[in-house]
């Protein structure tokens, strides 16, 4: 499968659109809950609010807290695991899920198994695209595009500085 984050250079709208295999199914947009900032996936189909990713940041560390909002709605913590790398591991459903970054590009790794990477950045007259790979078998995908949405996350913040 293809997954495309697409958004506008220059646009008052922060949202992002979010393309599987071509079609526009999701979009992702940043907002503020309780003071913390996060990041709504919402299906375009529905309307509905189908996971929060939010990041949080003290003295020693940052996670991300990705909630599903469809099943069961309970908190997943991504936790970073090496200090000097944007690497973080959780467990989800029984799976030891990590994101690692590896020269300078990212993938998901799910029981030692590489299901997904992200493959580059793309300028498309006015609009960047960031593009990931995942495989086929995946079947939880609205988790796979969290934690898609964290590396796209961790690359804007570099893209920035």
């Amino acid at each position: 499968m293809h997954l495309k984050i697409s958004s506008k250079l220059f646009s008052l709208s922060s949202k992002k659109d979010i393309y599987l295999n071509g079609e526009n199914l999701y979009s992702m947009e940043p907002a503020n809950i309780v003071g913390d900032y996060c990041l709504k996936l919402i299906e375009l189909k529905s309307g509905f609010v189908k996971a929060l990713i939010v990041r949080e940041i003290n003295f020693l560390r940052d996670s991300f807290n990705i909630r599903l909002l469809s099943e069961g709605n309970f908190p997943i913590l991504f936790c970073r695991n090496v200090r000097w790398k944007h690497n973080y591991n959780c467990v989800y459903n029984g799976n030891k899920y990590r994101i690692e970054e590896i020269k300078k590009k990212y993938v998901i790794i799910r029981n030692d198994i590489i299901i997904a990477k992200w493959i580059k950045v793309e300028y498309i007259s006015f609009v960047e695209e960031d593009n990931f790979e995942i495989l086929d078998s995946c079947n939880e995908i609205e988790f796979i595009i969290s934690m898609c949405l964290i590396i796209y996350q961790k690359e804007i913040i570099k893209r920035n500085y």
